[in-house]
């Protein structure tokens, strides 16, 4: 038997090692996406008296009973609301949440760290959210909140922070009782970008790949933390109803581009000037997960990786390499974030950080004596939706890297799980 039917979910990541090799500071990497999930389960038109599900049945019918199915979120989400919370999908039996309307133009930030949603100009609405978490199979914390809907209007923008930042990063899972609508329209975005600075997130094997909800991981860099690039943050919408994200809309979970190596000082007797430094390496894309009875998406998603810094120069002092690009939103998601520049007079390059066919960063240009080479671009993170079994295939816009398309898990479902081949 399946553990989400209980409802929990089997996930695994295998995040390589970051590594400063000689003078060049990685890019953050993160595992390749899993294989499209196997569903034996009834599809829409299955009921338990041969008949075909109600139209109201969104996510299917139990073959044995003839009701309705129930949609069970990815990554345990449903099992960590607030206290006496409760999440269904089934016609008659939500239990609404509030609800989250941005007008055109504005902006609604989430904080996981302090538990709030506040739009703009009109302050916070009041909602439930659960304690954090570590969903099954990575480190990564999550924390989930229970919204009856969510729309954003015409150019409206949505953030994700942590308050805390640094100290404690969360991926926030939001659970909608019905519809999510972004209405479009120019610099809209849905941000989760350059949010953490986690080193490698360690991960446990469960048996299986699955669709795991983890942070990009932050590019090397000396000291650490400093000059790495952030990575990408991750980002869970699973809705009862539709998802429906409109032109120009971009949702961003790119890493953040390495900061450029300094320039070196005069050093020792007879103030020689010393070595520059190696530039940062760019963080990893991170996470976007939707799922819903169908998902629509006519703008843009990406979790690509940031572009390395330049590397410094020698000097007295020497100058200093520029820092890489964040993935620009204005430009399309194959496109990859630039390195930056190394110091005049020999420093090296920073790589491009990993873009839809290119999923690795690039490695930072070599230099010669006395100067640091560029660090290298951060590879891409992952993209996820999910429908129903027997619904119509998900209109992606476009996506990099490209989406893992897979179904719903559901009460009737007998096998949801994501076995990697």
């Amino acid at each position: 038997m399946d553990s989400r039917l209980l409802p929990t979910l089997a996930l695994v990541c295998c995040a390589p090692l970051l590594a400063v090799g000689c003078g060049s500071a990685g890019g953050g990497s993160r595992p390749e996406s899993s294989t499209a999930q196997q569903d034996s389960g009834p599809g829409d038109d299955a009921a338990g008296d041969g008949g075909a599900c109600p139209a109201t049945c969104a996510f299917g019918c139990d073959p044995g009973t003839g009701d309705c199915s129930d949609m069970v979120p990815a990554n345990q989400a449903a099992v960590h609301l607030a206290t006496g919370d409760y999440f269904t999908c089934t016609p008659g039996g939500r239990h609404s949440g509030p609800d989250v309307n941005v007008p055109a133009g504005g902006k609604v930030t989430f904080d996981t760290g302090a538990q709030t949603i506040e739009i703009e100009g009109s302050g916070q609405v009041s909602a439930r959210w659960g304690d954090p978490y570590s969903p099954d199979g990575t480190e990564t914390s999550a924390t989930v909140v229970h919204l009856g809907t969510l729309t954003l209007g015409s150019g409206a923008n949505l953030a994700v922070t942590t308050s805390s930042w640094p100290v404690a990063e969360l991926a926030l899972i939001i659970l909608v009782d019905q519809n999510v609508t972004a209405a479009g329209g120019a610099a809209a975005v849905v941000d989760v970008s350059a949010m953490s600075t986690q080193s490698g997130v360690a991960q446990v094997d469960a048996g299986g790949a699955g669709e795991v909800l983890q942070f990009g991981a932050s590019g090397a860099g000396e000291p650490a933390g400093f000059l790495g690039g952030p990575g990408g943050g991750a980002l869970q919408i699973s809705a009862c109803g539709s998802i429906d994200i409109g032109t120009g809309v971009v949702l961003d979970a790119s890493g953040g581009g390495g900061g450029g190596g300094p320039g070196g000082e005069q050093t020792g007797f007879g103030g020689l000037p010393g070595d520059g430094s190696p530039g940062g390496g760019g963080g990893s894309g991170g996470t976007i997960l939707l799922e819903a009875s169908r998902v629509t998406v006519l703008g843009a998603i990406a979790a690509n990786g940031g572009g390395g810094g330049g590397g410094g120069g020698v000097g007295a002092p020497g100058a200093d390499g520029s820092s890489g690009q964040t993935w620009d939103v204005t430009a399309s998601p194959s496109t990859a974030a630039v390195g930056g520049l190394g110091a005049a007079g020999g420093g090296g390059n920073g790589g491009a950080g990993g873009a839809a066919n290119s999923p690795s960063g690039q490695p930072g240009v070599p230099a010669g004596p006395g100067n640091s080479a560029g660090g290298a671009g951060g590879s891409v993170g992952a993209v996820f939706v999910n429908v129903p079994l027997g619904a119509a295939a998900p209109t992606i816009g476009s996506a990099s890297p490209a989406p893992t398309v897979s179904h719903v898990c559901t009460t009737a479902t007998s096998n949801c799980s994501y076995p990697p081949g």
